[in-house]
C-alpha cells in the first residue's frame, strides 16, 4: 500500500504485441503520463529498464513526493516503437505513518505485557483507569474540611430544585467589579443611590430586606392599593393575610351574572390545583355591590393567602374573573396577582 505524499518507484510493462512478449531496450521510446486524481501531466523523471535479461519488458519510474500527494494515480503512456503497448498501472494512496513502528511518527507498539509501549505513568491497563471512586474524589476535595457539606447547608429545597437560602445570600462576600472588591468611593456612590446610610459591613437602615424595599420604591414597583380594579388597570397587589375585599368596576350592567374568581401559579395548571377560587354562587365569596354599574367585590379570607409565601418573599401569580351572562361566558378581568409579605404576623 502506497503512502500519500511519499516518493516511490513504480514499475510498469512494455508489451510487444507481435512477439507476444515483453519489449526490451525500449525506455528511450516511451512517452509517459502520470494521471493524478484525474489530472494528466508528464512525470518529473525519465523511465529506465529494470533487467532486460531476467525481467524483459519491465521498466521503472521514480515518482516525487509531490506527484504522490493524491488519492489515486495512474501511470500510462505510449511507445514510439511499433506494436509496443504500455500497460497502465493504478496506485491508491493512503495517509500512513512514514516512520518505523515504535519510532517517533510511527505506529504504536506493545511491550511484553501487551501494554502500549512508551505510555508513561502507573495506569497501564484500561481496567486500572476505573479505580477512582466517588468517595476518593470527595475525599480529595475535602482534604482540609467538609466543604461540600458546608456548601449544601447554604441551600434549601424549592419544589425539587436547590437554591441558596436568604441567609446565605445576605452573608455572601461582597462582589467586585472585576478581580477586586468595590472601592470606598464606589460603595459610597451605591449607598447614596439606594438612599442607605452606614458602612460596608452594615447598613444603618436595616438588613437586605430594608435595602430591597428602598430599591422597590426607587423603581416605582407596585404597592398595595384598595381602589377598584378597572379594565384599564387589572393588576392586583395585596399583602398576605389581608381580608380587605378586592373591588372591581366593569362599567357595564352585570345584573343576573354569575362570576368566578381564580388565582393560579400558571395558566396551564388544572383547575383542581388553583390556589384561590371564589364564586358568586357561594354566600360571601363574590358580592355584586352595584350590578347595574358593573361593580362587585371578591372577599378573601386570611387563610386564602396565608400559605402562599412559605419563604417570606413576594410572589406573582395569575388571576382572572370569568362572567356567565345570558348564555355567554366572558373573561372580564385578567392579570397579575402580586402578593407581598406582611411584617406584622399576629
Amino acid at each position: 500500500m502506497a503512502s500519500r505524499g511519499q516518493s516511490l518507484t513504480i514499475s510498469y510493462v512494455a508489451w510487444d504485441t507481435n512477439a507476444n512478449a515483453g519489449k526490451t531496450g525500449d525506455a528511450g521510446n516511451h512517452t509517459l503520463r502520470w494521471v493524478k486524481d484525474g489530472a494528466s501531466a508528464a512525470p518529473s523523471n525519465s523511465p529506465s529498464e529494470v533487467d532486460a535479461t531476467n525481467a524483459p519488458g519491465v521498466y521503472k519510474l521514480a515518482l516525487t513526493a509531490a506527484e504522490c500527494a493524491c488519492d489515486v494515480g495512474v501511470l500510462c503512456g505510449k511507445s514510439a516503437t511499433a506494436n509496443v503497448a504500455i500497460i497502465p498501472v493504478t496506485i491508491a494512496f493512503e495517509q500512513l505513518p512514514t516512520a518505523a513502528p515504535g519510532a517517533s511518527g510511527g505506529l504504536a507498539t506493545v511491550d511484553a505485557s501487551n501494554r502500549i509501549a512508551g505510555v508513561q505513568g502507573t495506569k497501564n491497563t484500561l481496567d486500572a483507569l476505573n479505580d477512582v471512586t466517588a468517595a476518593a474524589v470527595k475525599a480529595a476535595i475535602e482534604a482540609d474540611g467538609a466543604k461540600l457539606d458546608h456548601l449544601w447547608e447554604t441551600t434549601e429545597d424549592d419544589g425539587g430544585v436547590r437554591r441558596f437560602t436568604a441567609n446565605a445570600l445576605e452573608q455572601a462576600p461582597t462582589g467586585g467589579g472585576g478581580t477586586t472588591d468595590w472601592t470606598a468611593d464606589e460603595r459610597k456612590q451605591i449607598r447614596k443611590a439606594l438612599g442607605v446610610a452606614g458602612t460596608k459591613a452594615a447598613t444603618a437602615d436595616g438588613n437586605l430586606d430594608a435595602v430591597l424595599s428602598r430599591v422597590e420604591a426607587l423603581l416605582g414597583l407596585p404597592i398595595a392599593a384598595q381602589g377598584a380594579i378597572v379594565p384599564a388597570e387589572q393588576e392586583i397587589v395585596r399583602f398576605r393575610g389581608d381580608t380587605v375585599p378586592i373591588a372591581f368596576d366593569l362599567g357595564r350592567d352585570i345584573t343576573n351574572a354569575s362570576l368566578a374568581f381564580t388565582v393560579k401559579r400558571r395558566a396551564s395548571d388544572p383547575q383542581a390545583d388553583a390556589l384561590i377560587v371564589k364564586s358568586s354562587a357561594e354566600d360571601g365569596e363574590i358580592e355584586l355591590t352595584n350590578p347595574a354599574a358593573g361593580q362587585f367585590a371578591v372577599n378573601l379570607a386570611a387563610d386564602d393567602t396565608a400559605a402562599l409565601l412559605p419563604d417570606g418573599r413576594r410572589a406573582a401569580f395569575l388571576y382572572d374573573v370569568e362572567m356567565a351572562l345570558d348564555g355567554a361566558v366572558e373573561t372580564i378581568f385578567a392579570g397579575a396577582f402580586i402578593l407581598l409579605p406582611d411584617v406584622t404576623t399576629e
